[in-house]
């Protein structure tokens, strides 16, 4: 008796699949999409970061010139 090799990535899209008509074309369809107010969240959580970026950088462009200007008077 031979033992059948388990394909694994047959198996995980078998799981991911709701429509077994579609299990072996590589492609899972069935991945949710983000709803349009999630994006819009998405998009002002990225827009936030972005804006205390550019805060950090212009807080140590600062510092730094005063450095420099500190390091001159002397």
């Amino acid at each position: 008796m031979t033992k059948k090799k388990t394909n694994y990535l047959a198996s995980a899209e078998i799981q991911a699949e709701e429509n077994y008509n579609m299990v072996g074309d590589g492609i899972i369809n069935n991945v949710s999409k983000p709803s349009m107010l999630e994006r819009l969240e998405e998009f002002e959580r990225r827009k936030q970061e972005r804006h205390q970026d550019d805060r950090l950088d212009d807080k140590r462009e600062r510092h730094k010139a005063d450095f420099l200007e500190n390091q001159d008077s002397r």
